[in-house]
């Protein structure tokens, strides 16, 4: 692998001259196109199958203070990206001159053999005309378009990629005039007629791909199931791949080096705001070719509030090493866990070197904390019906649903295929909600998410409050057959421009319900409203299949704006902590006006349920002790049952 890299890779090293570039400001390079460009997230627990965007790589061969601005969103054509008013017209402010904007469509314009409906575009007319537009609209904020080609898909014949792999569907007499439906083709000819720059990234990735053969290919390159989509290494390559082909039109030669040795990506994290004591964790990858020495280590030291290890829950320490040998690094997740001791914003760094190559990542994060604020919490059960259940001053609103239905309350499984719930700590018979696209029928072809479709449930803060949201959670699964996907996002703007993604699940088992957890906090402002929204789609033509969904739960802390404490968990409650933070041991202090049964569960800050008790108690004060101390850091959410209702309060385990 190693001679195969140099021999590939360094064919087209960059020339570094300075050439002026730290003389004038260095531009952004804005990407758009569709989910193989996307930014995706480095949680596996939320990105399921570890796909990237291979624009998310870039910044690893990027110099001399060139940032990247990726905005390619999962679904989109040429077509829809740019008629949605999410999109294109959300980049086009972001642009400003002097600044590189790549243009890269093809895999969704396919959709339907081409068809221009929905989402397909004929390569020939609609492809043509909206590529056309980019180009000329980025002229017109006098940036820079550069046209890419599509990367192959990874459809092989005979040890070979085929055509229908690099986007030539084959011929369509009736509405071309006899032209093949090639859309690398027509992208051509759209860079000659505007004499737009272009990278041939569909030649670039199938020599690469016919080189590898289809096994190796599959293992390394398209290793997430459905020969569109690529993982980590994937995305890496053909990051490469798109630099060589800059560098070998001219294109950003300032900006760009082909050939790092020690890499990491991605090159700066912001955390946003995290618990003091609580700690979040960022995944990071490290990787390096033809280094020098041949053998060796790559050591990493984090500053501090920030610590490192290989183990996303275990063994974080201020340093590490990582041995190699034969001058190569195979990729490796590295996870970064910021730590703040105090409140307020904390900057740091990451550093990796192996003595002649070094690297850094920039780092920030803000340490936070709400004692005193009010606990509140939105619950939708979505056994039986649509109803919220609200605690604390917050406001839920009903549930929405856009080319979706409620088709019934049922179990997710049946009697001769039952239910299974992840984590196994909700009882199989449990009814959920399950929602039916209109029309009954999903439709072929559909890879990834329609922006169209989906199921909503919301939250509003009210004025002069800001809601603190530190935990979104709900099972989601399908019915019916194994082919339910579905992505999990939530937005404070209505048009979701910008969103979290809290889970992408395109490969699921039939009759799973599936935990579904959001691992960060969100403000939302007084008078606005947070959106979760579930898009699914199903991996082909099918009747009778369902979404499934139970238990959305909305939790977080209110306080005043500006961070004023509004009262809450403090002894005038009538249940709560203390201490609120603790590395141990707690008590749980409540009152009962009258003898009854007491419940109280601990659930983690991904819905988890970690502990539960109950018994019979007396009426008056009570002091019941919990131990965390088996637990580990971060965030966990104590209720208590009573015949009167439930209260819940936040734990910190740091």
């Amino acid at each position: 692998m190693k001679n195969r890299f140099k021999s590939f890779f360094l064919a087209a090293a960059c020339c570094l001259g300075l050439n002026g570039a730290w003389a004038q400001e260095a531009p952004t390079i804005h990407t758009i196109g569709d989910s193989t460009m996307e930014e995706k997230s480095t949680d596996p627990s939320i990105n399921t199958n570890g796909q990237r965007g291979w624009p998310q790589m870039l910044p690893q061969f990027m110099i001399n203070g060139a940032k990247l601005n990726n905005r390619a969103k999962s679904g989109t054509s040429s077509k829809t990206f740019y008629e949605n008013s999410r999109f294109w017209t959300t980049v086009k402010p972001q642009i400003k001159e002097g600044d590189w904007v790549i243009i890269q469509f093809g895999h969704n314009d396919e959709k339907h053999d081409g068809a221009d409906g929905e989402t397909g575009t004929y390569p020939w007319t609609t492809y043509k005309e909206y590529l056309t537009k980019y180009v000329n609209e980025v002229r017109e904020l006098k940036a820079n378009p550069i046209l890419f080609t599509p990367i192959v898909r990874g459809y092989f014949s005979a040890g070979k990629i085929t055509d229908k792999g690099a986007h030539n569907l084959g011929p369509d007499n009736i509405m071309n005039s006899g032209r093949d439906l090639d859309y690398v083709a027509a992208m051509k000819e759209v860079a000659e007629e505007t004499n737009c720059p272009l990278v041939d990234h569909t030649a670039l990735t199938r020599a690469i791909c016919d080189e590898y053969g289809a096994e190796k290919t599959g293992e390394l390159i398209y290793n997430v199931g459905d020969g569109t989509h690529i993982g980590e290494y994937g995305a890496s390559l053909y990051a490469r791949l798109a630099v060589q082909g800059l560098l070998a039109e001219g294109l950003l030669t300032e900006y760009f080096n082909a050939d790092p040795e020690v890499m990491i990506n991605p090159t700066s994290h912001d955390y946003g705001k995290t618990y003091v004591n609580a700690g979040a964790v960022y995944a990071f990858s490290i990787s390096g070719i033809d280094l020098e020495p041949q053998a060796g280590t790559v050591n990493v030291v984090a500053s501090e509030n920030f610590l490192v290890s290989l183990d996303a829950a275990d063994g974080f320490a201020s340093t590490l090493d990582i041995p190699y040998e034969n001058g190569n690094v195979p990729m490796t997740s590295l996870y970064v866990k910021f730590l703040p001791a105090t409140q307020g914003v904390k900057e740091g760094t990451v550093t990796i070197s192996n003595g002649t190559s070094t690297k850094t990542v920039t780092l920030t994060g803000e340490g936070v904390s709400f004692e005193g604020g009010a606990e509140a919490m939105v619950y939708w059960e979505l056994s039986k019906n649509s109803d919220a259940t609200v605690t604390g001053p917050v406001v839920a609103g009903e549930e929405a649903f856009s080319q979706m239905y409620v088709n019934r309350y049922a179990v997710p499984g049946s009697t001769s295929d039952p239910a299974q719930w992840e984590g196994g700590l909700v009882d199989p018979s449990t009814k959920v909600q399950r929602c039916v696209i209109e029309g009954d029928a999903w439709p072929a072809g559909e890879i990834d998410v329609d922006y169209n479709r989906y199921v909503e449930f919301s939250v509003k803060a009210n004025e002069g409050t800001v809601f603190n949201v530190d935990s979104i959670g709900m099972y989601v699964g399908g019915n019916g057959g194994s082919g339910m996907c579905f992505r999990v996002m939530c937005s404070t703007d209505p048009g979701f421009g910008e969103y979290t993604l809290i889970s992408n699940r395109p490969n699921n088992a039939k009759n799973v319900m599936y935990q579904v957890s959001l691992k960060q906090i969100m403000a939302v402002n007084g008078g606005e409203t947070l959106y979760v929204r579930i898009y699914p789609w199903y991996d082909g033509a099918a009747t009778g299949k369902s979404l499934c969904i139970y238990g959305v739960t909305v939790k977080g802390v209110v306080t005043e704006s500006g961070g004023v404490a509004i009262g809450g968990t403090d002894a005038g409650q009538a249940a709560y902590c203390y201490p609120a933070v603790t590395e141990d041991a707690v008590a749980l202090h409540y009152s009962l006006d009258s003898d009854g049964e007491v419940r109280i569960s601990l659930h983690d800050a991904y819905g988890r349920l970690v502990m539960s008790e109950g018994g019979y108690r007396q009426a008056g004060a009570c002091n019941h002790p919990l131990s965390l101390g088996t637990l580990p850091q971060g965030i966990y959410f104590c209720t208590l049952e009573t015949a009167d209702g439930s209260e819940t309060v936040r734990i910190v385990k740091k």
